[in-house]
């Protein structure tokens, strides 16, 4: 993970020094107490003051509803179970599906980036 920020810090140096329209559009922030990194656009800076988050904001996770024992394709298959309890989730390579009603939230381990999913399981 470490390498993977440093990569991307590297990168986004590069492209800022490379491009003056890349460094006008997006500032990285890193904070060393949580070793974590967020890329603030114009955008987001204009409505909101430029800060530090540790939490992940909702709007970056991908929401998935389901019914019990459906199959879902994930992303990758390097997958960690943030939350839920894990003898109710069957995994097979890429493939989740969840025997038990509940949320469930799954990170999924990437070559660049996690992507975080929240499942919503009901019941048939």
């Amino acid at each position: 993970m470490k390498k993977q920020l440093v990569a991307l810090l590297s990168a986004t140096a590069i492209l800022a020094s490379a491009s003056p329209s890349f460094a006008a559009t997006t500032d990285v922030v890193t904070t060393k107490e949580a070793a974590t990194t967020d890329v603030v656009t114009t955008k987001e800076a204009a409505t909101t003051e430029k800060s530090t988050q540790q939490v992940k904001p909702l709007d970056d996770y991908i929401r998935v509803s389901l019914v019990v024992n459906t199959p879902y394709t994930l992303s990758g298959d390097d997958v960690d179970i943030i939350t839920g309890s894990s003898s109710n989730v069957e995994i097979d390579g890429k493939i989740i599906k969840f025997t038990a009603a509940g949320t469930y939230v799954i990170q999924v381990n990437g070559w660049f980036d996690d992507d975080e999913y929240i499942f919503t399981v009901t019941a048939k």
